[in-house]
């Protein structure tokens, strides 16, 4: 069985659900295709702290994160980053979303950190200019509200409903990404396995890769990054697809053996007492 779209995007998260939106307002067929079945969906973002990282100007962003990358990552990078990242409220706004500042850069020491501001979601129905929150001082996070504002399952749930709304986008849950097919030196679909059996997904424009990092897949944890055995917290569907699918059709990697995170443990000691372990990574 084939079906074709215009546009075919491969994970149901924050930028999967972005990409999508995106294109269906362009004018696209858009096809959104998740491995997860719709009654078990945890997506990176459901499972996140539901912050959004933004910006208030371009160039001053730019510069900061050049700063944190330390030369990993190319200027140009980092600014087109920060163009989209201006625009984030209102994007947010205008697909249902009311988000208030609630803190800023991370590193105050550098150059820049004034122009990031972290975005967290509002429950429906309340009024922004209603909302009152304490900043925390620079370099810290807060994520106590008043309200239970800011939580992944929430964002998670809003960006569902903006899909939905788009009548130009059709969800595929269910369904795991295997191969992707190349016509040439283009790439001209996805095959992928359902409970019906194999299903190709054709597309006249591409698709996106929206699935995820490697953290749930021990071969590439252990061939990737510098220590091991890693323990990750975060959505069991990261294992790594959309990489092997890019690399199957030539891409390259970039950073591999990088990763960001906080280091948070907890143990059960043999007498059953349990203890946490999060220091701090500044």
């Amino acid at each position: 069985m084939s079906q074709e779209y215009d546009l075919i995007i491969v994970g149901f998260g924050a930028a999967g659900a972005a990409a999508a939106i995106t294109a269906a307002r362009s004018g696209a067929r858009v096809a959104i295709i998740e491995k997860q079945p719709q009654d078990k969906h945890y997506s990176s973002t459901r499972m996140s702290g539901g912050l959004i990282m933004g910006a208030n100007d371009v160039e001053t962003a730019t510069r900061y994160l050049d700063a944190c990358a330390e030369g990993m990552i190319p200027t140009s990078v980092n600014r087109a980053w920060a163009e989209r990242a201006v625009r984030l409220p209102d994007w947010l706004r205008s697909v249902g979303i009311e988000s208030v500042v609630m803190a800023g850069g991370w590193h105050p020491q550098l150059d820049g950190f004034e122009s990031i501001d972290v975005f967290a979601p509002l429950p429906r129905g309340v009024d922004p200019s209603s909302v009152e929150i304490e900043l925390p001082p620079p370099g810290e996070l807060r994520f106590k509200f008043p309200l239970p504002y800011g939580n992944g399952d929430m964002l998670h749930e809003q960006l569902l409903e903006a899909v939905d709304k788009e009548k130009s986008i059709d969800c595929f849950f269910g369904h795991a990404a295997k191969r992707l097919l190349r016509d040439d030196d283009r790439i001209s679909g996805l095959v992928c396995l359902s409970d019906g059996g194999e299903v190709n997904f054709l597309t006249k424009h591409g698709v996106v890769l929206a699935c995820g990092g490697f953290e749930q897949d021990q071969d590439m944890i252990l061939n990737f990054l510098k220590a091991y055995p890693i323990y990750f917290y975060g959505s069991k569907a990261n294992t790594g697809d959309g990489i092997r699918m890019a690399q199957a059709v030539g891409a390259d990697l970039w950073h591999m053996n990088q990763m960001i995170g906080r280091a948070v443990m907890r143990v059960t000691h043999p007498d059953g007492w349990e203890s946490t372990f999060s220091p701090s990574l500044n």
